[in-house]
């Protein structure tokens, strides 16, 4: 697995694959249409927040706490993550790890993002999360921190039924 600063070469081969199965995935369990199918970008509420922001509270606990903990993905949605920004100042998180459906599909070292243009991580083996699968995304502090706003922007693309969130 690779990081990169940029979303250029790989990264985008990697982010044209990774919609191209969510949407034969999409197509496969649901039965519709290609017409009936729609791509647009990842927001924080397909991710189970509560708010349309990509903030979160950490704890004071050293070593890997749930800071996105989804009860599944909506039905007739399929989420893909393939990079991230985070823009912290002082950034606290160490490393990110995506559980999907009960098992570890990524572990990412983010320190790095920081010093990237634009803070941003893009991966070249991106996450999938299926309709009512469940997600739980853990940060990994390796000091205490109580930091109330830590920004970390997680990039991305669903496909999903026309009409549930736009109707293009």
């Amino acid at each position: 697995m690779g990081m990169y600063p940029k979303f250029e070469g790989v990264p985008i081969a990697a982010y044209d694959k990774m919609v191209e199965d969510l949407w034969a995935r999409a197509k496969r369990e649901s039965g519709l249409s290609d017409s009936e199918l729609v791509k647009r970008d990842l927001r924080p509420e397909d991710l189970g927040l509560s708010n349309p922001t990509w903030t979160f509270a950490l704890t004071s606990t050293v070593g890997y706490v749930a800071m996105i903990n989804t009860a599944s993905i909506a039905d007739l949605r399929w989420v893909g993550i393939c990079g991230l920004c985070y823009t912290n100042a002082a950034p606290t998180v160490n490393q990110l790890k995506i559980n999907r459906a009960g098992s570890d599909a990524r572990i990412w070292n983010i320190q790095e993002a920081q010093y990237n243009e634009n803070a941003s991580i893009w991966v070249d083996d991106p996450v999938t999360i299926g309709q009512n699968e469940v997600l739980t995304v853990y940060q990994y502090c390796s000091g205490a921190t109580t930091q109330a706003a830590e920004l970390i922007v997680f990039l991305g693309a669903v496909v999903e039924k026309r009409g549930i969130l736009v109707n293009p």
